[in-house]
């Protein structure tokens, strides 16, 4: 079976993520992917995705439309509309652009890529955008203070990270946990994960809320502490730990309008890199004494559209010093109109 999946808007981390379902015969072709896979079981965690889908010849995409028989079908384009309303009995179709995702589609209708001779996608999974919400909104503590990685993002990396080790059930430790997202994701993959952070409030009180939630896993073991980075690590189960991943705040909220005054942004920006490369450089000397051989994978802020230091180097430098080999992503991930964004390290 050749499966295809619509990349999403960093592709460097969509196509890194698919290491998880160990493809081969990989093509890709503008924003679409295509592979064979020997784990099509893992294939539903594919975070970095916007949807997928099996690649049929005409003959088994009109057996399986005929089979369903649906009112209408979404194509990507009015000629392939035509084609299935002429020949398959569909009354009617609407078109929608590939990167596109519609909720009556998921719910009621099929969903129909065009390909090449005669070949055609036909959808299979689209993102689980309730899965998103569920886990980065609605929490009992939240706030701008504290920075929240994306679910989907933290999805990413846990699955860059779990596609290259062979543990059964890896241990995930979050150490600027902040109000659970990296934990909770982890935990609904049923992964172990190990919580901590200087202030475990809020993340307590996430954390009750989480464990009444349907996504939440029982077999997942949890452990939560409370630490700052500053000091050294002696708790002895993190000798269990198999992976790092990570995001500290992202600093200040920079708004459209802090864009007019660039001296005083800079001078804001800059006092923010220092404390930022400060406490990740404590945070990397402590765990390299305590977890020497633990790879990391952790995001840092890249403050977008203005002249700056770049933190990313910074930080880079400090890990080399420590031993560390780092590999970061060219791509920086950021929601639209945001003026900061992440940059991947993946520190071994």
């Amino acid at each position: 079976m050749t499966y295809f999946a619509v990349l999403g808007k960093t592709p460097e981390l969509s196509l890194a993520e698919l290491q998880l379902v160990q493809p081969t015969n990989i093509q890709t072709e503008w924003s679409l992917v295509f592979f064979k896979t020997q784990c099509p079981e893992r294939i539903w965690q594919l975070w970095g995705i916007i949807k997928r889908g099996e690649v049929v010849d005409e003959s088994q995409l009109k057996t399986s439309l005929q089979a369903k028989k649906l009112p209408i079908v979404w194509v990507d384009s009015n000629e392939l509309g035509l084609m299935i309303k002429r020949n398959y009995g569909i009354r009617r179709y609407k078109v929608l652009e590939g990167w596109k995702t519609d909720l009556e589609i998921k719910r009621k209708w099929a969903e129909v890529f065009a390909l090449w001779d005669g070949r055609y996608g036909l959808v299979t999974w689209w993102q689980d955008v309730d899965m998103y919400s569920a886990i980065d909104f609605d929490k009992p503590a939240a706030g701008m203070q504290i920075g929240m990685m994306p679910a989907k993002l933290t999805h990413i990396l846990v699955n860059i990270w779990v596609s290259q080790t062979t543990a059964d059930i890896p241990t995930i430790w979050d150490p600027f946990c902040g109000f659970g997202t990296t934990n909770f994701v982890a935990n609904h993959l049923g992964y172990y994960t190990i919580w901590s952070d200087i202030n475990i409030t809020p993340t307590k009180q996430n954390l009750k809320r989480w464990k009444t939630h349907e996504l939440h896993q029982e077999e997942g073991l949890i452990t939560l502490f409370k630490h700052d980075v500053n000091d050294e690590f002696t708790k002895p189960f993190l000798d269990k730990v198999d992976v790092i991943v990570t995001e500290w705040r992202l600093g200040p909220v920079v708004k459209q309008e802090m864009l007019k005054h660039k001296n005083q942004t800079h001078t804001i920006l800059k006092d923010n890199l220092w404390s930022i490369v400060e406490l990740y450089s404590a945070f990397l000397t402590n765990t390299k004494k305590a977890v020497p051989h633990v790879p990391i994978v952790m995001t840092v802020p890249e403050y977008l559209r203005l002249d700056h230091p770049i933190i990313s180097d910074r930080i880079t430098e400090a890990a080399t010093e420590l031993g560390y080999t780092v590999t970061p992503t060219w791509e920086v991930y950021q929601r639209k109109w945001q003026q900061v964004g992440r940059r991947v390290l993946v520190l071994r």
